[in-house]
């Protein structure tokens, strides 16, 4: 049997493992399952969702150099890991960069999660996201804008002829292969990633639960996050890049027009 390990796989042990302090018990597990899979030809059992899932945190505590929460999302309670991060029972989040793990055994909680997912960071309103060492949120890579998560959306309003997010996801099967216009918030932007510049869209339309709010765009120009920006492009959906990459909804090769900077 031939074995995959994809390069998600690798960047997400390569940043579980640089995001904890001293205590790097959780951290090795995670790199010994890979290993043990590999050298047995087992998959790997772990795939990234670039989609942002998160919920309602239930439950959280500090363990191993992680933070640990219990998420009620749209399709129920889901267990998920990350850098620690101070959350609160209460608090509503999304897991940046996240990559489910079957059966992982934390070492030091003593404990095996049948599913778990592992983030490079949370965010959401009034959480304050991760930062690696060099700079910028972590996540799939490529030169990324390290400023404040934005989360103040009263101000926007749709663009003329345009949609807000929440349309672009809900009427995502008429508009696949059409050009769509949107006028959002840049809350993540990221360079050169597969020769593209990869902007996240907000507009308060939407919900983090579900995954309708946040649009991802691939364009040629750049902007910085909080930046006010006008795109159009051609919808995509279903967008599979490979390595874990999948995406529901995508606009592609879009103009930018940044109408107000941060």
């Amino acid at each position: 049997m031939k074995v995959t390990i994809t390069i998600a796989a690798i960047l997400m042990t390569t940043v579980l493992l640089a995001g904890c302090g001293e205590k790097k018990d959780d951290a090795q597990a995670w790199s010994q399952k890979v290993d043990e899979q590999t050298s047995t030809d087992m998959p790997v059992q772990a795939t990234v969702d670039p989609g942002l899932p998160g919920g309602e945190v239930l439950e959280t505590f500090d363990s191993g150099g992680y933070t640990y929460v219990r998420l009620k999302t749209a399709e129920g309670e889901i267990w998920a890991a990350g850098p620690e991060a101070g959350l609160a029972i209460g608090d509503v989040v999304i897991l940046e960069g996240a990559m489910v793990m079957k059966q992982f055994r934390a070492a030091s909680l003593d404990r095996t999660f049948e599913e778990i997912w592992f983030a490079s960071g949370f965010g959401g309103a009034g959480i304050e996201t991760t930062t690696n060492p060099h700079g910028g949120m972590m996540g799939m890579g490529g030169g990324e804008s390290s400023a404040e998560v934005v989360t103040d959306f009263s101000d926007l309003s749709p663009a003329t002829d345009g949609l807000t997010i929440a349309q672009v996801f809900a009427d995502r099967t008429d508009l696949a292969g059409h050009r769509v216009k949107v006028r959002g918030r840049v809350t993540k932007s990221l360079s050169g990633i597969m020769g593209h510049n990869w902007l996240h869209l907000q507009d308060g339309s939407g919900d983090a639960a579900s995954g309708d709010h946040d649009l991802t765009v691939t364009t040629d120009q750049m902007a910085q996050t909080g930046d006010t920006v006008l795109i159009e492009g051609v919808l995509a959906v279903d967008k599979d890049f490979g390595s874990g990459y999948f995406y529901s909804v995508i606009v592609e090769e879009a103009s930018v027009t940044v109408e107000e900077n941060m």
